[in-house]
């Protein structure tokens, strides 16, 4: 999983981690070190310096571009979100303000990588509200206790109290960190770790807020103007549909107005038909009448011819008879 995280714009001093470091091993100093979510290696660098060698960082960041060239051998990388089996413990393993940052369907597993690896770890995570770059996942230490309670770690708080105060440490880091340790039989048995503000830390989140609230009042504005923009727009887009609108009126009644003349047209039209067709029956009728008639008038023409026929012959034999008398 990628996070989005800026280290030339996120960095940390190097006095939290010496002085922190310094208040947690001033009776022993461990012979191991597991700084999950290491960044450039602030953290490293201060355990190396008290004498811890046996070290490791572990980011799935491009954190090892801003890390000490000296530092660079105790880097691994790895994706906090999928499995991290190093088949090794350690005597101590820190995790400081990075949880809130993996979203908050793979906390368990987080806690799960750290305890698997240290019965001793140092933890602090963002509390809600706490302003910073990609904080998805912003909890209460309560939160986290119990989480740890269920893989058998109890949780204190000492430590944080002790650095309250402590001008040389960053405010977050005195806020919220807390001590987790491998104690099976009375895990979850322990106080709840109170939630708690640094007055450091409340100043920065109430200018934090301050800005955001003016950063929102601005954007607002913007939007504000742009819907008055849109506004006008939307007022002169509707003028022009009321007048696409009386428009459409007035080529409908035109429409409608054509339609009546073409109805009485066609009913003009129809009755003229009608009368041309009566006519033209009429008409049919006179011509079979007429052809009836001419039929006959054939008929008693041809009866007249024979007729003629007849009295010529008969005329024609009579003068013959006369004739051959002579």
């Amino acid at each position: 999983m990628s996070i989005d995280y800026d280290y030339k714009i996120n960095g940390h001093a190097e006095s939290s981690g010496s002085e922190i470091l310094n208040a947690i091993f001033k009776n022993s100093l461990p012979s191991s070190l597991l700084d999950f979510g290491c960044g450039p290696g602030t953290w490293l660098k201060a355990a190396k310096e008290m004498g811890v060698s046996d070290l490791l960082g572990i980011d799935g960041t491009d954190a090892i571009k801003f890390a000490n060239p000296n530092l660079i051998q105790f880097f691994y990388h790895a994706d906090i979100t999928k499995p991290v089996n190093l088949k090794r413990k350690f005597d101590v393993a820190l995790c400081l303000e990075v949880a809130e940052h993996v979203d908050e369907y793979f906390a368990s597993h987080l806690i799960e990588i750290l305890t698997a690896h240290a019965d001793v770890i140092y933890f602090s995570a963002a509390c809600p509200d706490q302003p910073g770059q990609h904080h998805v996942n912003c909890q209460w230490p309560s939160y986290w206790q119990n989480l740890f309670n269920q893989k058998g770690f109890d949780c204190y708080d000492e430590l944080r109290w002790q650095i309250w105060d402590n001008t040389q440490i960053e405010p977050w880091y005195r806020q919220n960190i807390f001590m987790a340790r491998k104690a099976d039989k009375i895990a979850g048995k322990e106080k709840r770790i109170k939630a708690a503000i640094h007055p450091e830390l409340y100043k920065i989140m109430s200018w934090e807020s301050n800005v955001a609230i003016i950063s929102e009042c601005d954007r607002l504005s913007q939007d504000h103007y742009k819907l008055n923009q849109d506004h006008s727009k939307l007022n002169q887009d509707h003028s022009k549909l009321n007048q696409d609108h009386s428009k459409l009126n007035q080529d409908h009644s035109k429409l409608n107005q054509d339609y009546c003349k073409l109805n009485q047209d066609i009913k003009y039209t129809n009755n003229l038909l009608y009368c041309i067709s009566t006519q033209l029956d009429k008409s049919n009728a006179k011509i079979q009448d007429l052809k009836s008639k001419l039929i006959k008038l054939k008929g008693k023409n041809v009866d007249l011819s024979n007729r003629i026929d007849k009295i010529k012959k008969s005329w024609w034999w009579r003068f013959s008879r006369i004739f051959s008398k002579s």
